[in-house]
């Protein structure tokens, strides 16, 4: 639950206005890079020490959650492409930007979040 209340405020201050006000009882927590990382020609192993890092995870609705599982990452783009949250449409943006979604890139996104969120709370 405190993964899901950084994230928040996270889109909060992304956001523009207080209009898209996140639900906790229908969002999840997403591993973009997934826990089981088959599909992205990687193992668990390759992945342990940064799978879980906060610039890995977004939240999106229980539907596309569903959708997202292990998939490849175009697979993943596509799906969480349907996402109204401003940190989708970012990660997204930083895809495409370093053309992968990488142990480096959630590093990046990992450390943008920590500077935000420490300056504005």
């Amino acid at each position: 639950m405190l993964i899901k209340y950084i994230l928040n405020k996270y889109e909060n201050y992304l956001s523009s206005s207080a209009e898209t006000a996140v639900n906790f009882n229908s969002v999840n927590l997403e591993h973009f890079l997934p826990q089981k990382p088959e599909n992205w020609g990687l193992s668990t192993a390759d992945v342990k020490n940064y799978v879980h890092n906060i610039g890995n995870l977004v939240l999106v609705d229980q539907s596309l959650n569903g959708q997202m599982g292990n998939k490849p990452l175009n697979d993943k783009l596509e799906i969480i492409n349907n996402s109204v949250l401003n940190m989708n449409r970012e990660l997204i943006e930083m895809v495409e930007n370093n053309s992968s979604w990488d142990s480096n890139t959630i590093g990046q996104r990992n450390n943008k979040i920590a500077e935000i969120l420490f300056s504005e709370l």
